[in-house]
């Protein structure tokens, strides 16, 4: 029984056990029904009220080093200059890595690239003020 679209890249519903399939199928993955003919694959239906099994995949959660690296880099700006930035920075790009490496785990881009760039503007603006103060120091020794 074919719901929409046909050859390739269309699909089909089991009219056995209501599972959406790729029209290409001939038989179904969920209950063994043969999708060509209308008979269960290997002769013998499952008894009346099987439960059959269901799947579901695990949602994803924001990495936690992500996370981290986004409230760092708000410390940073808020309360403690310079280390916050540095953590920040850090757990930013390691927290992209794990992200990129489990995509289907975790989720949290943003708040890593948010997390980096707040803490390398941070460290930027430190080291300008730090050279403000020491070139205003050293121009003006007898003060």
């Amino acid at each position: 029984m074919k719901s929409e679209g046909s050859g390739e890249g269309g699909v089909m519903v089991c009219p056995r056990c209501g599972k959406v399939l790729r029209d290409d199928y001939a038989f179904c993955t969920h209950c063994g029904w043969d999708m060509r003919s209308g008979a269960v694959q290997g002769g013998f239906p499952p008894p009346p009220g099987y439960p059959y099994p269901t799947y579901s995949v695990p949602p994803r959660r924001v990495e936690p080093m992500a996370m981290a690296s986004f409230i760092c880099g708000l410390v940073s700006f808020f309360l403690v200059p310079f280390l916050p930035a540095v953590a920040a920075l850090v757990l930013g790009i390691l927290g992209r890595s794990r992200i990129r490496e489990n995509p289907q785990l975790y989720e949290g881009d943003a708040y890593a690239v948010v997390g980096i760039i707040l803490g390398a503007v941070n460290i930027f603006l430190t080291v300008v003020l730090v050279l403000v103060v020491v070139v205003s120091v050293l121009s003006h020794p007898g003060v």
